[in-house]
């Protein structure tokens, strides 16, 4: 016998699955899971790419002793508002699924947040994109708050340490101002709709001039009321300007956004809402000396002016001037007589050579010296070409007319008489 048996093996009964049949089937397992989707899920990230084409990001997150491959696409991670790198710890939301091709589960992320901050932030992350969205946020929303405010309404805690730091620095500050408080519960359950309606009573008070709202500082956890929609609306929602402050400088609730202006803690509240008296006082006392420094100035060089045109020529002898033009007008004057008088002696001189031609070439002294005219049909005759024999023409003396009878021509020229 060979090392092979000569019996045949019967292989109709066994099921043969395709690699992409085995990756499906686990694929569906997961998918069905409720304890593999929406998990949030802690780990330090590494091996981080960001496909600057596409925008998706792959990476891994790690802890001691294990690694799960990660991928968030690109309309998740654009609402991100820090950059994820290697090495930070992060807390994500995801469901874990199978890629087909390469035969490898991973984790589909939804959100992701620093390590720490975990759906509270979330929540947060999401009304601050909405509330934006809608324009809540807008500077050109946000009234001015007044310089000298009258009446203050302040919507906090009376038992904590906020409305204590408030009032104390507005005393300090400028203690003209009358101050309505709403006792206002801001940390439970209660809180925001408690700061809702603090703000809304206020509003309603007549004559204030101006909201603070805040609390002293705390966890994320006991500041949240602030973080509320309801406390957001509010405020937006609010006739008189608002003042947000909330913890102490590093913390940031929805209200700083939505509010008309933010202050890092209820002690910078008062600082804002009030002038200081006593800089007041100095800004005043300054612009006093300045005042009258520029009036003394002011008076110095306008008595200097004066001083120069009273030792002026021109003021102690006023008339001189108007005597002068007065000089010079007389000169005009018969420089003009002066020149009129000699044109017109060359204008009549012109005018006498003129009537002396005028004279001479008259024709009726013509005539006087013994000349005549002779016309025939009214025509002047001055060649004898101009008549024939028998023709009548009247001959023009200096004085009366001869009519007469050509009855003979000669062609000869007569000599010019002079």
């Amino acid at each position: 016998m060979g090392i092979f048996s000569s019996k045949k093996v019967e292989c109709k009964d066994i099921k043969i699955l395709s690699v992409s049949q085995i990756t499906d089937y686990i694929k569906n397992i997961l998918n069905n899971d409720k304890n593999l989707n929406n998990i949030w899920v802690e780990g330090e990230i590494s091996n981080f790419v960001h496909h600057h084409t596409y925008g998706h990001m792959y990476f891994s997150i790690k802890d001691e002793s294990s690694v799960l491959r990660c991928v968030m696409f690109k309309r998740k991670n654009d609402l991100l508002d820090f950059k994820p790198e290697d090495g930070i710890k992060v807390n994500v939301l995801g469901s874990l699924d199978i890629y087909k091709k390469r035969g490898e589960y991973q984790l589909i992320i939804e959100k992701m947040v620093p390590a720490g901050k975990g759906p509270l932030f979330i929540k947060f992350q999401e009304l601050k994109i909405k509330l934006e969205k809608e324009g809540l946020f807008r500077e050109d929303h946000k009234k001015p708050l007044p310089k000298f405010p009258k009446k203050i309404g302040i919507a906090t805690s009376e038992s904590g340490d906020a409305i204590r730091d408030i009032l104390k620095t507005i005393k300090k500050r400028f203690c003209d101002v009358t101050i309505i408080f709403s006792p206002t519960i801001v940390q439970g359950e209660e809180a925001a709709e408690s700061i809702a309606n603090s703000i809304k009573i206020l509003n309603e008070y007549p004559g204030i001039d101006v909201i603070i709202t805040g609390r002293g500082g705390g966890s994320f956890e006991d500041l949240w009321p602030f973080n509320e929609e309801i406390v957001a609306r509010a405020i937006f929602e609010s006739k008189v300007p608002v003042i947000s402050a909330v913890g102490h400088e590093p913390d940031v609730c929805i209200s700083d956004y939505v509010a008309d202006c933010r202050a890092p803690t209820p002690t910078a509240a008062g600082q804002i809402v009030v002038p200081d008296q006593t800089d007041l006082q100095e800004r005043i006392e300054n612009a006093n000396k300045r005042i009258a420094q520029h009036l003394e100035k002011t008076i110095k060089l306008k008595r200097g002016n004066l001083e120069v045109l009273i030792s002026s020529t021109a003021f102690k002898r006023p008339f001189d001037r108007i005597n002068n033009y007065r000089q010079n007008v007389d000169e005009n004057l018969t420089r003009l007589h002066l020149s009129f008088s000699s044109n017109l002696t060359i204008k009549r001189k012109h005018l006498q050579n003129f009537e002396g031609k005028l004279i001479t070439l008259n024709p009726e002294s013509v005539l006087k010296r013994g000349y005549s005219i002779v016309l025939k049909d009214s025509k002047i005759v001055n060649s004898s070409k101009n008549v024939n024999i028998e023709d009548v023409v009247d001959v023009i003396l200096h004085e009366g007319k001869l009519i007469c009878k050509v009855e003979k021509k000669i062609q000869k020229e007569v000599k010019k008489v002079r």
